[in-house]
């Protein structure tokens, strides 16, 4: 009988693994159930004999594990009438109760004693079976597909099963990030759990809540989804995916209203998408519902209500209205502050606080301001804490902004170790601190180490965040820049042409394309490529003057570019009336360089309209203010010594002209390399002087040096080249005279 029993017990394991994987259906482990009841009703005496039970126990036993066996495939179909379960799982849970207590009770007699082991254990294994699917909890994946197996035809319970086997799917790809995948899942789990209780519109949701979690699960995968599109950029994807996310928000609110507190952050992730879509109203409404929320929910002046603040300072300063939104966020700041001094608020959001409205003011060109936050929130910022080095990378900022070139780069360096000790490599503060360096040496003129932080923050964007990022753009950008002061134009085209399908594809007509199409117009002039040169130009300016920026010195930059171009264009009123407009709000010391550069402007108007004692008191004007600004050497002093050179020439005075071109020449060698093409510009202006001064052979020298520098960079026919070809055919007609 032990052996019969053994094979029973096998061939029960081995039917049921048949019956989870599929294989098989219900009808064969049914029947071994049955048969395995029957074995230990009609031999139980027989197998525990062995053991020297007495012969009632033995048979009571056999009967009692009997009928638990038998009854076992009824209990494995879900809805029946539980009194009826128990009559069937009552005898052989009175008898494992009675084992249980008398193993323990009496030891010292061998009736009692560890004989009854054997036949406890069976009776547990039993007792658990039943018990389990007599109750019908449907929390494992086993027990789920036992009852698939033995309950085809209960549609009602088919729909149960399948709403958690989804609700696990979904939170299996949510693991992954598959939010695709989880959406699917987490909808079709709603949808069966739905069906199976029979849901109507009118009803509510809490039994649903309550049982399966689908609604959290379906709400965690719409924001999945939301987050993944949003950090591709893909705004409005990421819109849509909220919108639907707040919606299931909104049921599960209804079903617990602990979910209330969230509508404040779903709020938020839809206005943000809105604020990057250009749709500020609609972003501005959203942020001051959750704002508002927050408030009345929490009504603590913490980190999260300082990034609501902090939000929608960010949505009203793109709108232009900047000074209005620094208004706000300074009277927010002042209970910040005071609470967190009196040790009640929150050092994060004080911080947090502190670090944009510092940004803010340094966009606003309010740098008095900007000079006096820093030093308070230094004072507060722990020592060698991240909130420390930002507000160095602030300061690094002012610096730069007010011409301070050298101690922007020390406060550069020193955020960017601090950076290094408590950040991860690739973060988005390890790329734009090499973007700061970048520009402060460009300012300083030091092109090799503007370069060499330039190449590592191209490395990082691309290798941490992609080539697709927004980050690694923005250094897209300042490569062209390099490329361009470098005198590399087609680079630097082709650069700009990839940041310019970027961000026109993203934004449409924006500040930041108005500022591409600048620079694109500046190279196409330089290459000689006139129409594409004033079509830039002309939507750079008709896109700039629709934006806030425009008014203020932060757009000086692509109005001198716009300027530049109409100005060799031919269109002098016009590039006139744009280089004025750049004189007139570049009065302050902060603007130094923008003044150097109208008034260099200026005067080459004014030297295309015969207006040469005009144009030499501006030229003189620039060239002081440009070596009080950036001192007595720096590159940018090379093209005002070019520009004063040629207007000497220009007045016949050609010994004037030669000192200026020396003078320019010096600079120049300091800075690039010989076949750089300004040197080409310089070589043209010294062959143009020798030529007026009838010196032929001299002036044949410089136009050969410009000609082979030219033909590098230059197509055939590019003006300068056309100009450096006609003059030495002039050259060696003189020769031959």
């Amino acid at each position: 009988m032990r052996d019969l029993e053994k094979f029973f017990w096998g061939l029960l394991a081995a039917v049921t693994v048949l019956a989870l994987t599929g294989v098989t259906g219900n009808t064969l482990l049914t029947f071994v159930l049955w048969a395995f009841g029957i074995t230990f009703a009609i031999g139980g005496y027989w197998l525990f004999s062995k053991y020297k039970y007495p012969k009632a126990l033995s048979i009571l036993a056999g009967i009692a594990m009997g009928a638990a066996s038998f009854m076992l495939p009824w209990g494995i179909v879900a809805d029946q009438n539980w009194l009826k379960m128990l009559l069937f799982m009552l005898p052989n849970l009175c008898l494992f109760l009675f084992l249980l207590i008398y193993t323990y009770r009496g030891k010292g007699e061998q009736w009692f004693g560890k004989n009854l082991q054997p036949l406890l254990i069976r009776s547990a294994v039993l007792a658990v079976l039943t018990t389990v699917f007599a109750s019908v909890p449907i929390n494992t994946w086993a027990h789920r597909q036992v009852l698939w197996a033995f309950n085809q035809q209960n549609e009602s319970l088919l729909h149960n099963l399948r709403m958690f086997d989804e609700r696990d799917k979904a939170v299996s790809f949510l693991d992954k990030q598959m939010c695709d995948a989880a959406i699917k899942a987490a909808n079709a789990a709603r949808r069966e759990g739905e069906l199976w209780l029979e849901w109507k519109p009118e009803d509510g949701l809490q039994e649903l809540y309550g049982i399966s979690g689908a609604l959290a699960t379906q709400y965690n995968a719409y924001l999945c989804k939301g987050w993944a599109a949003y950090d591709t950029e893909n705004y409005q994807q990421a819109l849509h995916t909220f919108i639907e996310a707040d919606s299931v928000l909104d049921d599960l609110a209804g079903a617990d209203s602990s979910w209330n507190s969230s509508k404040v952050w779903s709020w938020k992730n839809m206005a943000d998408c809105h604020a990057k879509l250009l749709t500020y109203e609609k972003a501005d409404s959203l942020y001051l519902l959750a704002i508002n929320k927050y408030k009345t929910d929490v009504g603590k002046l913490d980190e999260s209500l300082a990034d609501l603040f902090v939000s929608l300072s960010m949505s009203v300063s793109a709108q232009g209205a900047i000074h209005e939104a620094n208004q706000v966020l300074e009277q927010v700041l002042v209970p910040f502050e005071s609470k967190y001094k009196e040790g009640e608020g929150s050092y994060k959001g004080t911080m947090k606080m502190y670090e944009h409205f510092i940004a803010n003011l340094l966009r606003a060109e309010d740098y008095e301001k900007a000079a006096l936050y820093l030093q308070k929130g230094k004072q507060l910022a722990h020592k060698d804490s991240l909130n420390y080095y930002v507000l160095q990378h602030y300061d690094g900022y002012l610096q730069l902004k007010t011409n301070k070139y050298k101690r922007a780069v020390l406060r550069f360096e020193e955020a960017m170790a601090g950076y290094t000790k408590l950040e991860r490599p690739g973060s988005g503060n390890q790329v734009v601190i090499r973007q700061a360096l970048f520009s402060a040496y460009m300012a300083l003129a030091d092109y090799t180490k503007a370069e060499a932080y330039l190449q590592e923050a191209l490395e990082i964007a691309e290798r941490d965040h992609g080539v697709e990022s927004a980050l690694y753009y923005k250094v897209l950008l300042d490569a062209a820049q390099l490329d361009r002061q470098l005198g590399k134009y087609d680079a630097a085209k082709e650069k700009l042409t990839k940041v310019l399908r970027r961000y026109e594809s993203q934004w449409g007509d924006n500040n930041k394309v108005a500022e591409v199409l600048a620079q694109m117009a500046v190279i196409e002039n330089e290459l000689d490529n006139r129409p594409q040169a004033a079509a830039h130009a002309t939507r750079a300016y008709a896109i700039a003057r629709w934006f806030p920026e425009y008014k203020s010195a932060s757009s000086d930059e692509v109005l001198l570019n716009i300027a530049d171009v109409n100005l060799s264009l031919q269109h002098y009123t016009f590039a006139d009336s744009l280089y004025k407009a750049v004189l007139e709000r570049s009065q302050e010391d902060y603007y130094k360089v923008q003044k150097a550069k109208a008034l260099s402007g200026i005067a080459l108007v004014e030297m295309e309209q015969g207006q040469y004692k005009g144009a030499g008191e501006k030229l003189e004007q620039a060239i002081k203010i440009t070596q009080e600004a950036v001192g007595g050497t720096h590159p940018m002093l090379s093209s005002l010594y070019y520009n004063r050179g040629r207007l000497k020439l220009t007045e016949g005075k050609t010994e004037d002209a030669l000192q200026e071109a020396g003078k320019a020449r010096q600079v120049l060698n300091r800075y690039f390399a010989a076949d750089h093409i300004n040197q080409a510009d310089m070589y043209t202006l010294q062959g143009d002087i020798m030529l007026a001064e009838r010196n032929a052979k001299a002036a044949g020298v410089e136009y050969r040096k410009a000609e082979t520098i030219y033909e590098g960079t230059y197509k055939k026919s590019h003006w300068k080249r056309r100009h450096v070809a006609e003059m030495l055919e002039l050259v060696q007609a003189l020769q031959l005279v």
